[in-house]
């Protein structure tokens, strides 16, 4: 690509937005509870060898892989423990880690354990909390930054999000994927283990043959698009973009262009702007409709 159209030869948000270049922005983020249930495994990686590398260490390398190189690819990594040692996440895992929060602990040094070396001078120290500051905590280098002279801690609360909630996310979610048509693998039923080690895929094929399905579940009605978005969507390119004449994007559908736009306000979709542009060549300017309002907007509605 050009230097114009990518700058430097890094990824813009433009050119994610952009379907013509098939490039979107996809982040994958690997949160592990308990992290040291899993750096603290002393079983040995290799049953035949009882005296070489340990499970914990194996788990470390990759996770240090990730954190260091995870990033630029989209991968991000997010590691919580409730014992903040330094045994417990290496140094050379943590120093990885950017950004850090901290919840209330007993003592400055399991404070400076977590947010970093120089914090609690800095006067960022978790053990001051209260207990009665139930889900409050420290969060340092949520910019980016992780240089104590960028800025101090900020102290922030959080929030539990019922499952309820979680699981209405998920459903509209997935039907923006569907829309978008980006679903793969195990979210369309297709299971790739052969890669796995041997045991452990036998005990993925175990678990689905023998597993109950999940009547617990509880359905999310999906919202319902208005008629004009359901038909638009329907008949737009899945790589075109920018303006089209409001007149031809009508008759696409079968409508005259007046109805359409008419639809499209009620509908909540801005009208582009100005509302009247030269374009393909065309020497009178005609009343455009901007492609991107009307994905937009199905994802408003979806989204509820």
């Amino acid at each position: 690509m050009d230097d114009e159209l990518c700058p430097e030869s890094k990824v813009t948000p433009e050119l994610t937005r952009n379907l013509v270049h098939d490039m979107p922005l996809t982040v994958i983020a690997i949160a592990i509870a308990e992290i040291q249930n899993y750096l603290e495994d002393d079983s040995p990686l290799d049953p035949d060898q009882p005296k070489g590398k340990k499970r914990g260490q194996r788990v470390l390398e990759l996770l240090t892989f990730i954190a260091k190189t995870g990033p630029a690819a989209g991968f991000v990594l997010i590691v919580a423990t409730q014992k903040p040692d330094s045994q417990v996440i290496p140094d050379k895992l943590r120093s990885q880690l950017g950004a850090r929060f901290a919840l209330k602990v007993m003592t400055y040094q399991a404070s400076e354990t977590i947010l970093g070396a120089g914090t609690y001078k800095a006067g960022m120290d978790a053990s001051k909390l209260l207990k009665s500051h139930c889900s409050v905590g420290l969060l340092l280098g949520a910019d980016g930054e992780t240089d104590l002279d960028a800025g101090d801690a900020i102290t922030v609360r959080t929030h539990l999000l019922p499952i309820k909630d979680i699981r209405t996310a998920c459903h509209r979610g997935r039907a923006l994927r569907e829309i978008a048509a980006t679903l793969t693998g195990d979210a369309i039923g297709a299971r790739n283990i052969g890669s796995l080690p041997d045991d452990v895929a036998r005990r993925i094929e175990e678990t689905a043959a023998t597993s109950e399905p999940d009547t617990t579940f509880e359905a999310v009605k999906e919202p319902e698009l208005p008629e004009i978005l359901s038909l638009l969507i329907d008949v737009i390119g899945g790589h075109e973009t920018g303006l089209v004449a409001t007149a031809e994007l009508a008759s696409r559908i079968s409508w005259d262009a007046k109805s359409l736009g008419e639809a499209l306000r009620r509908a909540g979709i801005p009208a582009a702007t100005p509302p009247r542009q030269r374009i393909n060549g065309s020497p009178y300017p005609v009343s455009v409709t901007d492609l991107s309002a009307i994905r937009a907007g199905v994802v408003g509605w979806l989204d509820g």
